[in-house]
């Protein structure tokens, strides 16, 4: 069996799409996907599974979704031992203590071709992205009267709609569940 992380875009963001983590378990579990745990609200999805092709596993995931849901749920998929690597990789150790800044990663369903040059600071100066792997885009956004820059709209033009964010401590405790 194959530990794998399951995150889900678009869903209970500003009311929309809203579905509670108990059902969401149950779609998972209805999918023969064992060991189903969720981690608040944005749709982190913990399960094992002996399918080894992620793509297979994706789209049996998105069909089960939207079966159950009415509407179409882009799912990113990683493996724990993937999201393991990338927390001991941590593009962000280099960051100065205490900085007032909130560390995000963009998780994208396929390899990028991005040509962006690193790091790339947003006009406002309030996000840059510091560092790409080949499936992942990390994030800083820094305060600027008080708000934190929005990245998306940049990230999504230049990756690919197909992505997901997610906080770096929200990383950092899936991977501890999927770990426990």
């Amino acid at each position: 069996m194959i530990k794998y992380v399951a995150f889900l875009r678009g869903i209970n963001v500003g009311g929309h799409r809203l579905i509670k983590m108990t059902e969401l378990a149950e779609i998972f579990s209805s999918l023969k996907l064992s060991n189903v745990k969720t981690y608040i609200v944005s749709g982190n999805v913990l399960f094992d599974s002996d399918e080894k092709d992620p793509a297979k596993l994706t789209s049996k995931i998105e069909k089960g979704l939207l079966k159950a849901l009415g509407y179409q749920v882009d799912v990113i998929l990683r493996s724990l031992v993937e999201l393991e690597a990338l927390l001991k990789q941590d593009p962000f150790q280099k960051l100065k203590a205490g900085a007032d800044v909130k560390k995000y990663v963009t998780f994208l369903a396929e390899k990028h071709q991005s040509k962006l040059k690193l790091p790339f600071t947003s006009p406002k100066q309030d996000w840059e992205i510091i560092h790409l792997n080949p499936r992942e885009v990390f994030v800083v956004a820094y305060p600027v009267k008080g708000r934190y820059g929005e990245s998306m709209a940049l990230i999504e033009k230049e990756f690919g709609k197909a992505s997901t964010t997610r906080n770096w401590n929200t990383v950092s405790k899936v991977v501890a569940l999927g770990s426990s």
